[in-house]
């Protein structure tokens, strides 16, 4: 008979990224501010508004290192290339 190893499951809790009890209102007020502004690569792209929303609502960046990181299209696509 074979034995099964069963995946853990890792929550938001577990996995430190606890919510704050304010949290919907930081990301309504994230998402207006992300509104009046343009698009900047590095700070204020597609990525960066999933790590901001991330930091809004848990106190906690996900992506430190990343911020400021790349300044262009191309500067992204080799940063995720090199990071796997």
């Amino acid at each position: 008979m074979s034995q099964t190893t069963a995946t853990p499951v890792v929550t938001p809790a577990a996995a430190g990224a606890c919510r704050l009890p304010d949290a919907r209102a930081r990301l309504q007020n994230l998402l207006l501010r992300r509104l009046t502004l343009p698009f900047e690569w590095g700070l204020r792209d597609c990525a960066m508004l999933a790590f901001d929303a991330a930091l809004v609502q848990t106190g906690r960046d996900p992506a430190p290192d990343l911020r400021g990181a790349y300044g262009t299209a191309l500067q992204a696509q080799r940063l995720l290339r090199d990071l796997g």
